[in-house]
């Protein structure tokens, strides 16, 4: 799998759909504390949410990700924006046309790598 540059309107639209998937796991995170101890189930702000998602590994950001693919309801569009950003084998961007021949878990590996190279680039500086 090869991800192309992070550049240009479509990726601004699929660091939007980052941005959404980052906010389904948040609230996603915090709906589920209400099973902790009461220390543990405070609450968290989005804003320390992304600050602990910042300092975290590769592998923690993907864990992350993997909730808010899994929770979160992308449309086609949204999904086409992120998968759009990798070609294929043979050097072919992902497209609404090829999309189908994906398999679902290929999809989700797509979005996971998209969105932890997406995590990379600096947009607020």
């Amino acid at each position: 799998m090869k991800i192309r540059p992070i550049t240009g309107y479509n990726c601004y639209r699929a660091y939007q759909v980052y941005r959404d998937i980052l906010l389904a796991s948040y609230i996603f995170w915090n709906a589920n504390k209400v099973y902790l101890s009461d220390e543990e189930a405070k609450p968290e702000s989005y804003k320390d949410f992304l600050m602990r998602f910042e300092k975290s590994t590769d592998e923690e950001k993907k864990d992350i990700i993997k909730l808010g693919a899994d929770t979160f309801n992308l449309s086609l569009e949204e999904v086409c924006f992120l998968v759009g950003l990798v070609e294929d084998a043979n050097g072919v961007p992902y497209s609404k046309a090829n999309i189908n021949n994906l398999q679902p878990q290929e999809i989700i590996n797509i979005i996971i790598a998209v969105c932890l190279e997406i995590s990379k680039v600096t947009v607020f500086f």
